[in-house]
């Protein structure tokens, strides 16, 4: 899993897959045909994968909620103008040390010029190249998903 998942996606694997496993199980069960057997063992394979998906979804659920509970640190930034983009679509930041630029996609425009006049966020999450954060302005506050990059790594004229 490449982020923060919301509960709403974990759910539709399963809701998906247990169903599908009954029906294939139901179809070998019930039908005599060489054709249900094979109806039936495709609505098992897949049932049983989107269980499989739906278990590591919740998995990783259950990671980001430990980190939420937990793991909130502080850290200074700078806002970066982003010409590529329009400011509704992206709001980047670096950090103070010049290591990370942070893309914080469809953050609202208030709590953007709060960041910008207190130049502190709240984030959950590794800093690292390619890596996906939750970012929130202070304690309290909504989060938002965020992906972080390594500026020794942006190529010029790539922004995040």
């Amino acid at each position: 899993m490449n982020g923060p998942i919301n509960s709403r996606f974990a759910v539709g694997p399963f809701v998906a897959g247990a169903p599908m496993l009954l029906i294939g199980v139901l179809f070998i069960a019930g039908l005599d045909s060489t054709m249900g057997d094979i109806l039936g063992w495709i609505f098992v394979v897949v049932g049983v994968a989107l269980l499989v998906l739906s278990m590591l979804m919740f998995r990783e659920l259950s990671r980001w909620n430990k980190l939420r509970r937990t793991g909130w640190q502080k850290l200074v930034v700078k806002m970066v103008v982003d010409d590529a983009y329009g400011e509704r679509d992206k709001t980047l930041v670096d950090t103070k040390d010049g290591k990370y630029r942070i893309a914080m996609a469809r953050y609202p425009l208030e709590l953007r010029d709060e960041i910008e006049s207190s130049n502190v966020i709240e984030y959950v999450g590794e800093l690292g190249d390619d890596t996906a954060i939750l970012v929130r302005p202070r304690k309290g506050e909504l989060e938002y998903f965020a992906r972080c990059r390594s500026l020794a790594m942006l190529q010029p004229g790539t922004s995040a």
